[in-house]
């Protein structure tokens, strides 16, 4: 059988439900006759995944690996990001976040998160958000990539609302099938009034642009007990240590690097232009369901079944009657 050497999505999910309703991944492409799903979650091998549409169910014809672009967005106010690695005055020495993240990003083999061909995209918000590393390949990434504290000093602000779109802006920019943002923080923004409706929206481009998205909430001394992330994010992970802070962390980056495509052979499903809920099942489970659009499209078959089969009859008989009264001239002639 032979297998697409290349995917070019043409139609995108409008929904994608999960096993894990706190994981926002996963999404679902058609270009006919095939269906390709990604999921992050244990592998199993092809003959082990179908896709089911009502009554059909098509086993997976192949497995890929595609690259992934990451961006991790983290808040860089000094406040958060700490400042005891340098401040000597106890009245203003603050223990924060950063060296956990280092330490996390260092623990998790971020670096092993995608195949080749993968990239990686800092973005840190205080007042305005700011490229603190432009996309660069992942394989190369360390947690000191992240700055140190004294980068940081002085800042302050939680402009969460730029440092997101920023992210979403960056990741745009990067042709890979997999994409994925982290946004670490605590949660809010300078102005949450305003910032609120504007990530709902957002929530919804990252949708469109399948982007995966997670969050990770640290609060500080100093934090507001209000949190917006949840309006861009569902189910947002609110820790209360550094520890749980790199665990949750290492946890996400895992669950990417479980990322793979899995390829469906789908001409036997109805491709009627209309909505179908498909769902991919995979070591006995459900592992992702979502409702896609089959565009219209007829199956490669005889020619006697195309659409134009009646005018070739046609031109063919007139063409044999033609020819009859052609003979019948010429005999009559040689007579």
């Amino acid at each position: 059988m032979r297998v697409m050497s290349a995917w070019g999505p043409v139609f995108v999910v409008a929904s994608v439900a999960v096993a894990h309703a706190d994981i926002n991944t996963g999404s679902i492409d058609v270009k006919p006759p095939w269906v390709q799903a990604i999921v992050s979650t244990e592998r199993v091998p092809a003959g082990q995944l179908e896709l089911h549409d009502h009554d059909a169910a098509i086993v997976a014809t192949q497995l890929r690996e595609p690259p992934i672009a990451i961006a991790i967005v983290y808040e860089a106010c000094e406040m958060w990001i700490g400042n005891d690695d340098w401040e000597t005055d106890d009245a203003g020495r603050y223990m924060g976040a950063l060296n956990a993240l280092v330490k996390a990003v260092d623990d998790s083999a971020l670096a092993k998160a995608g195949p080749a061909g993968s990239k990686i995209v800092l973005i840190t918000y205080a007042t305005g958000a700011e490229l603190h590393l432009a996309p660069t390949n992942l394989a190369s990434v360390t947690g000191s990539a992240l700055g140190t504290q004294k980068d940081f000093k002085a800042r302050i602000g939680t402009d969460l609302l730029q440092g997101v779109t920023l992210a979403l802006d960056q990741l745009a920019a990067i042709d890979t099938p997999r994409k994925a943002m982290i946004v670490i923080g605590d949660g809010n923004d300078t102005n949450n009034e305003t910032a609120a409706p504007a990530l709902v929206e957002l929530r919804q481009r990252a949708k469109d642009e399948r982007v995966d998205t997670f969050a990770i909430v640290y609060k500080t001394q100093l934090s507001s007990e209000t949190s917006i992330i949840g309006d861009f994010v569902a189910g947002p992970k609110v820790v209360q240590s550094f520890a749980a802070l790199g665990l949750e962390l290492e946890s996400i980056i895992a669950h990417l690097g479980n990322g793979y495509a899995v390829l469906f052979d789908a001409r036997a499903l109805d491709w009627d232009g209309k909505s179908h809920a498909l769902s991919v099942f995979g070591g006995g489970r459900q592992v992702l369901s979502a409702s896609v659009i089959l565009p219209v499209w007829d199956a490669p078959g005889s020619p006697w079944s195309a659409p134009w089969r009646w005018a070739v009859i046609i031109v063919g008989l007139v063409a044999l009657v033609g020819l009859a009264f052609l003979l019948r001239s010429r005999l009559r002639s040689a007579t």
